[in-house]
């Protein structure tokens, strides 16, 4: 469907007064507008479709045509085209020959006849053939039956109350809405996960991959979609592994999906090792040209023991200074091990995930990590300084 906002233009055409308009063609306008569809054999691009019988003109388009009719051949037009339009001082002479009624004002009259269409006197063109029409649905059904137009029938349906949504997502929203205590739990979770991680956390971050979404709603879609109802490992991280509390309707239908995945649309999952990893990764990538440089400082100044934790050093004033993010990018470079995002290189202690595991390097070893983060900037500094 086509909305074209473009109009005819049309020929005022003042009646005298007290003078009744009859609806009589005087010329029909099958006779005098023709559409030739046989002008242009070769179905040459630019070539002329419309042509007009009185000038043998040629137009592309139906409008520029209709236009030309209505300006240089008007006098050949029936009546009731050429007063479409009437002088607007003269009350009663505008003549519409769609309710074939007689008004004061035309522009006024024709908001009634184009009051569903988009914007002011906007024609809707069938996009198969040159037809117009005043309302969407008449376009509609001009379409079904002309050009057997039918809709495919493209409803889904909800696996458990056989309910029927015109998309897909639609459908998986209203899904979750049978299992409400399971939404609940899992947010609560989430919710004590980043209590559990502080200002580590970075605003709708999942804890379990790590991945960041704009808004509260959409970490809550995440977490349904992406974990509980993918994972059944998952679906423990967030209700305990052995599921207590839980409404056992609920978990059937949950377990269901899980087992059938199916039954939802497959949407792309952001995996640790696509996501977090990857930038992690990244930040390793210095790791290597520091190995000599790390060596030297752990056997000099500190010297670490299998599974030895650190004490828990509280530093507010560190934490809400500048540097607090070259720390972490720097406990990250000594704490993670490439081959194992999850495991820590400096105690050995395996976590779930990387999420745990930086929140372990924080809590465990923040001492560590400022006192060799220190020794490291010293030492460019001394150097920098002996280079000039």
């Amino acid at each position: 469907m086509r909305v074209l906002r473009q109009r005819t233009q049309r020929i005022k055409y003042a009646t005298p007064k007290n003078v009744v308009i009859k609806a009589k063609p005087t010329v029909a306008e099958d006779q005098l507008i023709e559409r030739t569809t046989t002008i242009n054999p070769f179905e040459q691009k630019d070539f002329p479709n419309w042509q007009c019988y009185s000038c043998e003109l040629g137009f592309r388009d139906h409008l520029d045509f209709f236009s030309h009719v209505n300006n240089k051949h008007s006098e050949l037009l029936d009546l009731k085209i050429k007063s479409r339009v009437s002088d607007p001082e003269q009350p009663g002479q505008v003549f519409c020959v769609t309710c074939r009624g007689s008004y004061d004002s035309h522009e006024e009259h024709e908001n009634v006849h184009y009051s569903t269409k988009v914007g002011k006197g906007a024609m809707i063109e069938c996009i198969n053939c040159y037809k117009t029409f005043d309302t969407v649905e008449q376009m509609k059904t001009h379409h079904a039956k002309a050009h057997n137009f039918v809709r495919p029938a493209n409803f889904q349906s909800c696996c458990v109350c056989k309910r029927l949504f015109n998309n897909r997502n639609v459908r998986d929203q209203h899904f979750i809405t049978h299992f409400p205590s399971i939404v609940q739990k899992t947010m609560e979770k989430v919710d004590q996960m980043h209590v559990l991680m502080g200002e580590l956390s970075i605003g709708n971050q999942c804890p379990l991959c790590g991945f960041i979404v704009s808004t509260r709603k959409s970490l809550r879609q995440h977490a349904i979609f992406q974990h509980c109802l993918r994972s059944f490992d998952d679906l423990q991280k967030f209700l305990g592994p052995k599921l207590e509390g839980v409404d056992k309707t609920e978990l059937k239908i949950v377990k269901k999906v899980i087992s059938n995945p199916d039954l939802l649309w497959k949407r792309s999952r952001n995996t640790m090792s696509e996501c977090d990893t990857s930038r992690v990764k990244q930040e390793l990538v210095k790791v290597k040209a520091m190995d000599d440089l790390d060596a030297s400082l752990m056997a000099k100044k500190v010297k670490l023991e299998p599974c030895m934790e650190e004490e828990i050093i509280l530093d507010q004033n560190f934490r809400e200074s500048e540097k607090r993010n070259q720390l972490r990018a720097y406990m990250l470079q000594i704490g993670v091990d490439p081959e194992n995002p999850s495991k820590c290189r400096i105690c050995g202690e395996d976590q779930e995930d990387l999420i745990l595991l930086e929140v372990h390097l924080a809590m465990k070893h923040i001492n560590l990590a400022k006192n060799r983060y220190t020794a490291t900037s010293s030492e460019d500094s001394d150097s920098s300084y002996s280079s000039l």
